[in-house]
């Protein structure tokens, strides 16, 4: 599955342990590599509402990225107004995305399985 963020194409894939990992230390339930790779890897062992959770936590992060939004600490207020028209884009950009989450919460159909995406 793809997504369009801004003007660029993320591949949506499982994390799996041969996914490249970050260079930050830690246990990752989702990964977002923008740049050349573009893609978004999310955990197949998550439940379905798990994995809307992790797309939307690691399409904020391709947003920030593909928009080119400030990288200084901003009040709660500052961070709505950066993310209220890419979010408003990526919903435009991609109908098929309101079904995917609806059918992982409303059908318990996941985004992401062991064998590849929905």
């Amino acid at each position: 599955m793809n997504l369009k963020i801004g003007h660029l194409i993320y591949e949506i894939r499982p994390l799996t342990k041969d996914t490249p990992k970050p260079t930050a230390e830690g246990e990752y339930d989702g990964v977002c590599y923008n740049g050349s790779e573009n893609t978004i890897y999310i955990k197949a062992d998550q439940t379905p509402a798990e994995q809307v959770r992790i797309l939307l936590h690691e399409l904020i992060h391709a947003a920030w990225y593909a928009f080119r939004l400030p990288e200084k600490k901003l009040t709660e207020e500052e961070i709505c107004v950066a993310l209220e028209s890419p979010l408003a884009i990526i919903l435009r950009d991609n109908p098929g995305l309101g079904k995917l989450v609806a059918s992982a919460f409303e059908l318990d159909v996941p985004i992401v399985s062991a064998q590849g995406y929905k």
